[in-house]
């Protein structure tokens, strides 16, 4: 801590008020130090003002961070299963059974319907995926 006590009182106000801007970034005995540099100098008002804004920036780069959450993630693995299982039905699973042809259709149909629903979902998915990147391009 008293390296940077002395690194600090050799520095200026201004660098001081652009070290304060960057606080959430600096370990716990830079941060002691500076603030204590900062109340010898009486900057307490503007520090205060810096620190507030370096906290809103990062709140803001959290905001807007385009990563995709858990419940994406789990959505986005549940399509890529469904769609490789629903592709592999509907190509496969005609010709893997010999068996009578309305056992056939019928099981066919009910593929068929599956991979619809999930064409469905996939749409709906990507309409909501579609207007969460809006809102965080808006905000």
């Amino acid at each position: 801590m008293l390296n940077y006590q002395q690194t600090y009182s050799r520095m200026g106000d201004d660098d001081l008020l652009r070290l304060a801007s960057q606080w959430q970034t600096l370990t716990e005995p830079a941060q002691a130090a500076l603030g204590a540099e900062l109340e010898s100098r009486s900057l307490k008002g503007e520090f205060e003002a810096a620190r507030r804004t370096a906290s809103e920036r990062l709140t803001a780069q959290t905001a807007l961070s385009s990563a995709p959450s858990r419940a994406e993630k789990v959505m986005f693995r549940l399509f890529v299963c469904s769609a490789v299982s629903a592709v592999l039905f509907r190509t496969i699973w005609p010709h893997v059974f010999d068996l009578s042809k309305k056992i056939q259709l019928g099981l066919y149909e009910i593929v068929v319907g599956i991979s619809d629903s999930f064409l469905l979902w996939l749409i709906i998915w990507l309409v909501l995926r579609g207007r969460r990147i809006r809102k965080g391009a808006q905000a």
